[in-house]
């Protein structure tokens, strides 16, 4: 069991390749990935993106900092 079907039952994200039928419905082309997201879990990914993001822009600064005394 893949995708969509997952993601109900489970009340969790999913990803997939998707299969044949996903692809020809869709038009989503071969080179991508599927990620079926509960409603339910919405709210939660949001939150959580907001502070990886935050993360990511600390790291970033503290990262330019340290590369900066290795450059000439």
């Amino acid at each position: 069991m893949r995708g969509a079907p997952l993601a109900m039952l489970e009340s969790k994200p999913s990803l997939t390749f998707g299969c044949a039928g996903m692809l020809t419905y869709t038009e989503i082309g071969g080179d991508r990935l599927l990620m079926v997201l509960p409603g339910t879990r919405a709210e939660f990914l949001v939150d959580h993106l907001e502070t990886t993001d935050q993360a990511n822009d600390a790291m970033l600064a503290y990262y330019r900092e340290a590369k900066s005394h290795y450059e000439s």
